[in-house]
């Protein structure tokens, strides 16, 4: 959608503002096939482990059961292997005051897909999808790109037809 004119131009939001969905927490010992089944009821591609205390032990993705505990040779069945079995324990985490290009970049260069978001008391609150991050860059992309065409066609009244250009043919090139 287009934004108005008189529109404040876009900035960058933090992962908070991205309204990533709270995270589902399941006990170490939960089989892999009630993980399994808890992941499909609340349609979720991820949920966060937790030990004995409470505290976050791993994250099982859809990924860490297929290779791990469906397609692993030799894996008792889902509904005796434990999800401390097949997670990837401690997963990277981000604050929620976090930028969301921030946490774009670590998820990018650490080939993730998920993020947990921690509250300031360091508590899992959510888990932040890449998906959520790269819509939110493609939009601040497109205001930019937005931008950047007004500021153009205020210096260049050639490119909406009315009179000579201000640009110089060198300048026109690197603008456009």
């Amino acid at each position: 959608a287009a934004r108005r004119r008189d529109a404040a131009p876009r900035v960058a939001r933090s992962v908070s503002d991205l309204s990533p969905p709270p995270a589902i927490l399941v006990g170490s010992e939960t089989s892999v096939a009630a993980a399994a089944r808890l992941m499909t009821e609340r349609r979720v591609e991820a949920v966060l482990v937790t030990s004995s205390d409470g505290s976050l032990a791993g994250i099982v993705t859809a990924t860490d059961l297929a290779r791990k505990a469906v397609a692993g040779d030799g894996a008792p069945p889902p509904e005796v292997l434990t999800v401390a079995e097949v997670m990837t324990p401690g997963p990277r985490a981000v604050y929620r005051g976090c930028s969301a290009v921030d946490a774009l970049s670590t998820l990018t260069q650490n080939r993730f897909r998920h993020l947990v978001v921690l509250a300031e008391a360091s508590a899992p609150l959510a888990l932040l999808d890449v998906t959520r991050c790269l819509f939110d860059a493609i939009e601040l992309l497109e205001c930019a790109r937005a931008e950047d065409s007004a500021i153009i066609r205020a210096l260049d009244p050639a490119a909406r037809g009315s009179g000579d250009s201000l640009l110089g043919p060198a300048l026109r090139s690197v603008l456009t």
